[in-house]
């Protein structure tokens, strides 16, 4: 065992010699400042590779407890389990080693967003001061005067380019992106990734990833299957065996207009809702929500008229724009609300490991376009196996995974100021 230079010759030989006695104490003096010199130098060498151009590692902590104790200690907890559904190792890296200078009171400021002038929260009446961490938002868009100021800046990764200001050098950028890297080049861009300590995106291994668009539409799925679906034999009796909601038109990764071409040319008939080849409007489509049910439905969830509406058909189109990891939207999730057995186009890798099983029809399950026409065609006709797309509703496993996925952390109205809390408190988690 180690011991110091006082104990292993001083006391043990107990020597009286004052000359030796003094020469030890030095010797012990000499000792302990060469250890705080080299420990103070290891800390400033790190404190600087912080700060470098290299993305600041995302932290995760360990909630053990069943009642998390802070914002930010649920938001991990939610995290967490987010990445677990991906099958994502949730890679822990201890707080107490990675320190950075930051101030007690964090400052924080929304320079640009993706989706322009409205926050992704409000400070007016000063709910940040609730966070069990200090911070506050200063500023507004565009404001470069504050945020050349602030402790920490949030920027859109899309319209990055530069801003109008000198970095601080203990400025730490937050990088926001909620749309693929087909409609955000700058994301798959090392030189400007390189620039953000931290990423808040829809990845599940952002380190602030965020799931709006599962939370807006499956914030009413408790008691869903309460809702009243219309029969089998009332879908088959419409002219059109699926509905079709897409409105951008211009981004087409997946070859979705492709498709479904050849699937109108294999008699697979659809009716199309969205701005992109649109032949119906929702006012033709039945409307359901008189229902009590669907009302409440309705009531707290955004969509509800279009999943009124889909729920007419048998089938739903849920293609995606771009075919990327993670990259899963609304759409799926609307067909799985509307009880219409989805058809997908997309990272299906992915949201095998989420959506109920036996729930979702991938296309790319199949070689060939015709050969999923053909099975729409099969399923179409068999009401017992069409049921069997719809048996996970009465399955309490798949509902808890569903609702699960309601708790996800997403900037939604009634959870902004609970993500906004999180952010500030990630921040001082990872500063001193």
């Amino acid at each position: 065992m180690f011991r110091s230079p006082v104990r292993k010759l001083g006391y043990q030989t107990r020597c009286h010699n004052p000359g030796i006695r003094w020469i030890l104490i030095i010797l012990f003096v000499a000792w302990i400042s060469c250890a705080f010199l080299f420990l103070h130098s290891f800390q400033s060498v790190r404190y600087k590779m912080l700060f470098s151009k290299k993305i600041l590692p995302s932290i995760s902590m360990a909630v053990e407890t069943a009642q998390p104790s802070s914002s930010l200690d649920t938001y991990l907890h939610l995290r967490s389990r987010a990445r677990q559904a991906f099958n994502i190792t949730d890679k822990s890296i201890s707080m107490k080693t990675e320190k950075v200078d930051i101030p007690k009171r964090i400052r924080i400021a929304q320079y640009s967003h993706v989706y322009g002038a409205d926050p992704l929260w409000n400070d007016d009446s000063g709910a940040w001061e609730s966070c069990g961490q200090p911070c506050e938002a200063i500023g507004g868009y565009g404001d470069a005067s504050s945020a050349a100021t602030a402790d920490v800046v949030v920027l859109d990764i899309q319209t990055f380019r530069s801003v109008p200001w000198a970095r601080p050098a203990k400025q730490i950028w937050v990088g926001t992106y909620f749309e693929s890297p087909d409609h955000y080049p700058n994301r798959k861009n090392p030189q400007i990734m390189s620039q953000f300590n931290v990423t808040m995106g829809f990845r599940p291994d952002d380190d602030l990833p965020v799931f709006n668009m599962v939370y807006d539409t499956m914030k009413g799925f408790a008691g869903i299957t309460n809702l009243t679906l219309p029969t089998w034999e009332a879908k088959q009796a419409r002219p059109e065996l699926m509905s079709v909601w897409i409105s951008n038109c211009n981004t087409d990764r997946t070859h979705r207009k492709d498709i479904l071409k050849q699937l109108a040319s294999s008699k697979i008939s659809y009716a199309s809702y969205g701005r992109c080849w649109n032949t119906h409007s929702s006012a033709q489509g039945v409307t359901a929500l008189t229902d009590a049910d669907w009302r409440r439905y309705g009531s707290q969830n955004l969509g509800a008229e279009l999943v009124a509406v889909a729920a007419q058909y048998l089938f739903f189109f849920a293609a995606e724009n771009s075919d990327y990891p993670y990259y899963i939207t609304e759409k799926v999730f609307h067909g799985l609300a509307a009880g219409s057995v989805p058809v997908y186009v997309g990272d299906a890798e992915n949201l095998k490991k989420i959506a109920p099983p036996h729930s979702i029809i991938y296309a790319n399950d199949f070689e060939s376009v015709g050969a999923l026409a053909s099975h729409l065609h099969t399923v179409a006709q068999n009401p017992e196996l069409y049921e069997q797309y719809l048996k996970w509703r009465q399955d309490s496993d798949a509902l808890n995974k569903l609702e699960a996925m309601m708790a996800l952390p997403a900037w939604a109205s009634t959870h902004g100021r609970e993500y906004a809390c999180a952010l500030c408190e990630y921040m001082h988690a990872i500063g001193s």
